[in-house]
């Protein structure tokens, strides 16, 4: 998938239309047609700007198109924590002296 058709589904994920979406990012609205038909490549700026409003959306993926597109698909490799991990060993009590 090309870049260009990274961003189009990016805007089809956000729900807006193309003006609508153009608006959100900050970007000019012939920007957005002029990318998503191939006609330009996105600028940095552009994809910094996509990226700011939708935090979500992985670099790697809107870059390259390595991966997935959202940080709500990776799998959840972590660790469940459970009280044993998260004893440590300093005192459990103090003397204080109110003098």
């Amino acid at each position: 998938m090309s870049l260009n058709e990274r961003i189009s589904k990016v805007i089809e994920y956000s729900g807006f239309t193309p003006s609508e979406f153009a608006d959100e990012v900050d970007v000019q609205r012939s920007s957005i047609s002029h990318v998503t038909s191939g006609r330009n490549k996105p600028s940095l700026e552009f994809i910094i700007k996509i990226k700011s409003r939708f935090p979500e959306i992985l670099w790697d993926w809107l870059v390259t198109g390595d991966g997935e597109m959202l940080k709500s698909e990776l799998p959840n490799t972590a660790e469940p924590v459970t009280e044993e991990k998260t004893k440590t060993n300093f005192p459990t009590r103090f003397i204080y002296n109110d003098e």
